[in-house]
């Protein structure tokens, strides 16, 4: 009996696809009756549980998994990239700070002067006798020179050696 249900439905599907491809294409009332008659045979096959069109429909298909455990690992994924984006904007930052001083025209601040000659060191003296493109900086929060390159923006508390 069901085999008949199904044949006399394919029956028909087959007889209203033969009647569309036929009907004029530009009539408005033939496309809406056609598109009625679409829904009208998804909503069966909707109703009767079968999935044909689950199967190519993303909105259709079950979901699986808890969707708070998703929602939750969602957050945690974007919580560790805006961490990980926080410190290389901070080391971005830092850097900037070091070459900004190691571009300028005396390269030292008068501050860090004022302070490099309380402290009894002569920077100008620090920087004779290295290699290019190196200076002597006096770092006022450590108390020490440190060493600087302006054209790779490089910096290091040991004096760099010649190659």
């Amino acid at each position: 009996m069901v085999e008949r249900w199904r044949a006399a439905r394919t029956a028909r599907d087959a007889a209203e696809a033969a009647e569309a491809e036929g009907a004029d294409a530009r009539d408005p009332a033939k496309q809406a009756t056609r598109r009625e008659a679409e829904v009208a045979r998804w909503r069966e096959r909707a109703a009767r549980g079968e999935a044909r069109d689950a199967a190519g429909n993303a909105n259709l298909a079950p979901v699986a998994g808890d969707w708070r455990e998703r929602a939750a690992a969602a957050r945690r994924r974007r919580e560790r990239l805006q961490a990980a984006a926080d410190v290389e904007h901070t080391e971005t930052h830092e850097t900037h700070e070091r070459k900004d001083h190691l571009y300028g025209e005396s390269g030292t601040s008068a501050a860090a002067d004022a302070a490099a000659a309380e402290a009894g060191v002569d920077v100008a003296a620090a920087s004779a006798g290295l290699p290019g493109g190196w200076r002597a900086f006096y770092d006022d929060k450590e108390r020490s020179v440190y060493y600087g390159n302006a054209e790779t923006g490089e910096t290091r508390w040991d004096p760099p050696t010649v190659a």
